[in-house]
């Protein structure tokens, strides 16, 4: 039987003068092993996946291209569907 994959929205709140927002996406805490690394301009992102365990984090950049402090590592869990 074939994992059924679903369509994941993450969203953060914007940050004053960020131009830019970093995602990383993985299966571990630590990030060793990147599924997504993305540089985004909007507080959004669409994702698919399998049920499972992920992590992802974000940080913003401002103008000059400085990146800021990651947040803290968010945990998201899928369950198969019934």
């Amino acid at each position: 039987m074939q994992d059924i994959q679903r369509r994941i929205l993450l969203q953060w709140e914007a940050q004053d003068r960020a131009k830019s927002y970093e995602l990383e996406l993985g299966n571990d805490p630590e990030f060793k092993k990147l599924m997504i690394t993305k540089r985004l301009s909007g507080t959004s992102f669409n994702v698919d996946l399998t049920p499972g365990a992920y992590y992802y984090r974000i940080r913003a950049f401002d103008a000059v291209g400085r990146g800021g402090k990651w947040t803290p590592v968010q945990e998201l869990n899928l369950n198969a569907r019934p």
